[in-house]
């Protein structure tokens, strides 16, 4: 049975769709890709005014952007310190 289905017999919900924002994160979704894209960048813009650097200068980010992010397996579990 599906989930969603499961959860209305027991609560009363309203669906609302995909969601945009959750946890102050930009949220988009492609199923057909099967990707995601998370973005803080309203976040962050409501840092930097509340500590007067909106004009500061940018920095790109450390992470590789051909990096892809992958569920750990057993074997690299077990090899952690």
């Amino acid at each position: 049975m599906e989930m969603k289905k499961q959860i209305w017999e027991r609560f009363q919900i309203k669906d609302l769709g995909n969601h945009k924002f959750f946890l102050s994160m930009l949220v988009k979704q492609d199923r057909e890709t099967q990707t995601m894209f998370l973005s803080q960048q309203t976040y962050l813009t409501k840092v930097l005014y509340r500590f007067s650097m909106v004009h500061c200068k940018g920095r790109s980010t450390p992470l590789d952007l051909k990096t892809k992010l992958h569920l750990r397996t057993e074997v690299e579990d077990s090899t952690e310190i």
